[in-house]
């Protein structure tokens, strides 16, 4: 198990990352603000829960 050294949490992040989805399913959010939402996730440290870096 992967431990966190700071961050929003694992459930903040699973909460912006599902809101993130819809908005771009939706185009609420166009696919041009992708960037953006990685680093965001970065920002929130969600490398530190896959353990897979984002590009």
């Amino acid at each position: 198990m992967m431990q966190r050294h700071g961050g929003a949490g694992q459930a903040v992040i699973s909460t912006y990352i599902e809101e993130m989805r819809v908005k771009f399913v939706m185009v609420a959010v166009p696919l041009t603000e992708y960037d953006n939402y990685v680093g965001t996730l970065k920002s929130m440290g969600s490398d530190e829960y896959t353990g897979i870096p984002f590009a």
